[in-house]
């Protein structure tokens, strides 16, 4: 089975090649973008323990953050805190400035997409951020602030095309995204449109408990990296 698979994929390519020429590798990086943790936290919602006063709670947390160099501004009989960060930040992706790409422009036939990832080229964020999920944004499409995105209920010309895997606190590198169904084809429909943007998001939670405290601090310098092939006509 696994043969004639090969097989057939040989084909496809060899069809592809005869109709469209060679496939061509093509690049794409983003610019690099500031993530700043004390501009991110906002209005943001507080969870506090069953049987706590959500108001006060709030109104001593946010005190506390405002001047969280004094440790004395934490009481002693307040219990574990949680606050909820939800994080959104957009890629704009402009193609027509991709010298491969907009070689072939008129004459675009098919992109294929091979890779899709999110580069941290430092990070000094005392969090784990845990899993990103992936959106391509049709040109033209506001986005919602985070606080009010719906992951279940997507605004008109957003899709959903994969996730990644979470970054341990203060770590960088590369960190490659996981298609969901559909979603390679999804990102390489976006491309052939030459512009368009990518949409991260995932929710961070700050917790008293945790070895980094309640207080998030730190930034992250990252990039958006994409990878593949166009077929162009002859």
């Amino acid at each position: 089975m696994k043969i004639v698979r090969n097989l057939l994929a040989t084909l496809v390519l060899a069809a592809l090649t005869t109709a469209c020429g060679l496939p061509v590798p093509f690049e794409w990086t983003s610019d690099a973008q500031q993530v700043n943790v004390d501009e991110l936290l906002g209005d943001n919602t507080f969870n506090v323990p069953a049987g706590e006063d959500a108001a006060a709670a709030q109104e001593l947390i946010q005190k506390y953050l405002a001047d969280f160099g004094n440790e004395e501004n934490w009481p002693d009989d307040l219990a574990e805190v949680k606050i909820d960060v939800p994080l959104l930040q957009t890629f704009p992706v402009d193609l027509n400035q991709n010298e491969t790409i907009a070689s072939a422009a008129d004459k675009l036939e098919a992109v294929a997409v091979d890779n899709l990832e999110v580069r941290f080229l430092s990070n000094s964020i005392n969090y784990s951020i845990p899993s990103f999920h992936f959106f391509t944004v049709d040109n033209g499409v506001t986005m919602p602030e985070a606080e009010a995105f719906d992951m279940n209920n997507l605004p008109a010309g957003v899709q959903q095309i994969g996730s990644m895997t979470g970054v341990e606190a203060k770590s960088t590198g590369s960190f490659a995204l996981e298609y969901s169904d559909g979603g390679k084809q999804l990102l390489s429909d976006a491309v052939l449109a030459r512009q368009f943007n990518i949409a991260i998001y995932t929710q961070v939670t700050f917790d008293s408990s945790q070895d980094g405290g309640l207080v998030p601090t730190g930034a992250a310098e990252v990039k958006a990296h994409i990878k593949g092939r166009i077929l162009s006509g002859n």
